[in-house]
């Protein structure tokens, strides 16, 4: 019996990446240097996810969760 999974949109997915890869790296710059100054630098290909980042808001209610989890760690 196959198990129907519950499609999520691709712009979502993208910035849960990127906010995985932010928790990712401070979490080894804290280990390492106490997060004293810290400068992070991600390419990503999505126009989306760049702007909504840039400018720290969206009206979508389904990239707005991910986008509050990435603004509290910075």
């Amino acid at each position: 019996m196959r198990v129907k999974r519950k499609s999520v949109h691709i712009n979502v997915l993208e910035l849960r990446a990127i906010g995985l890869a932010l928790k990712l790296r401070l979490r080894s710059a804290e280990r390492r240097d106490g997060l004293k100054s810290l400068r992070v630098l991600h390419l990503t290909d999505s126009q989306v996810c760049l702007s909504i980042l840039a400018k720290g808001r969206t009206k979508t209610v389904r990239l707005l969760p991910s986008l509050r989890r990435i603004s509290a760690r910075l």
